[in-house]
């Protein structure tokens, strides 16, 4: 569950691997998972393989970030 920003659209996809809600919806997304558990199980699964398959875990990041100050040392 996130809102639905731009940056967070490019990783997740509303309904396959997330659920986004707009600014003063978050109550209504967090109804609409807590009544449905195949829901939460299905989003579940699908939002682990995003983030396994990208790579954006805190590891990952850490990574990307550490390949980009190497390229800017190297300036």
């Amino acid at each position: 569950i996130a809102p639905r920003a731009a940056n967070i659209r490019e990783i997740v996809t509303d309904g396959k691997d997330a659920l986004l809600f707009d600014k003063g919806h978050l109550g209504v997304a967090l109804s609409d998972l807590i009544e449905d558990a195949s829901l939460r199980q299905r989003l579940g699964y699908a939002a682990r393989a995003t983030i396994m398959r990208g790579d954006y875990t805190w590891a990952g990041n850490a990574r990307r970030v550490d390949v980009i100050a190497e390229k800017l040392l190297e300036k």
